[in-house]
């Protein structure tokens, strides 16, 4: 199970909570792994001398990143150095674009999709990552898998999801957390972590990553999942 609220839930409906266990998923190692800035990722994608907010993966129904565009342009004027990074194709792109450009939002900018090879350089580069989901309650108790990775790369987290996702932020230390789909929220939050001091930036990465190889990494999941087996098998 990869949520304590699927776990409320099923104890709600009657299943005894020392039958659940709850296991996170975790990111693709391989993958996903703090790398040194690269000045030329910088450059190719326009993040230097930005404070960059980066959003990396499905652009969808699901992640509602309207109200992420309202909060840019909520902050355009007073954070002139503040710009929104989207990396990855979906069903709402095109949308989200055609807003951008009726708007006029020039801190927002959308890439293609990026090869996994690049993806820990752009991550990196960072100065916050951004997780986003619809105001639902389905999602409320989901942890997007984003979360997983932000946390691996070590870089601080603006978490506006739902209980779920936003309490292991706030646990790790990772970052700062609001409701989703409020621009308002967004945008204050944005404001927070743009007037953050750099070190304090840099220890919420480093908790978040501290906490993913705690709690989330494939290491922590399969001894978990053995000492569930050999429990069970003893059980026999």
């Amino acid at each position: 199970m990869c949520t304590d609220g699927y776990k409320r839930k099923l104890i709600e409906r009657g299943v005894p909570a020392e039958k659940i266990e709850v296991i996170y998923n975790w990111c693709d190692e391989e993958h996903i792994r703090t790398v040194e800035k690269d000045s030329k990722v910088a450059e190719e994608f326009g993040m230097a001398g930005k404070f960059n907010i980066v959003f990396a993966g499905n652009i969808g129904k699901a992640q509602s990143l309207s109200a992420v565009l309202d909060a840019a342009r909520l902050v355009r004027e007073d954070c002139p150095d503040v710009q929104f990074l989207f990396f990855g194709g979906g069903i709402e792109v095109d949308q989200l674009r055609e807003k951008a450009h009726r708007e006029q939002l020039r801190n927002v900018v959308f890439f293609e999709r990026q090869p996994l090879a690049k993806i820990s350089s752009i991550l990196s580069l960072a100065d916050v990552l951004l997780v986003h989901l619809k105001n639902d309650p389905v999602y409320r108790i989901t942890i997007p898998s984003k979360t997983q990775a932000y946390m691996a790369i070590g870089r601080p987290i603006l978490s506006a999801v739902g209980e779920d996702t936003n309490g292991i932020v706030e646990r790790a230390g990772a970052g700062f957390t609001c409701e989703p789909e409020d621009a308002e929220a967004i945008a204050e939050t944005v404001r927070k972590f743009r007037d953050t001091p750099k070190d304090e930036l840099s220890q919420m990465g480093a908790n978040g990553r501290e906490f993913y190889q705690r709690e989330m990494s494939f290491s922590v999941a399969v001894d978990k999942y053995e000492k569930l087996f050999e429990a069970a098998a003893r059980k026999r």
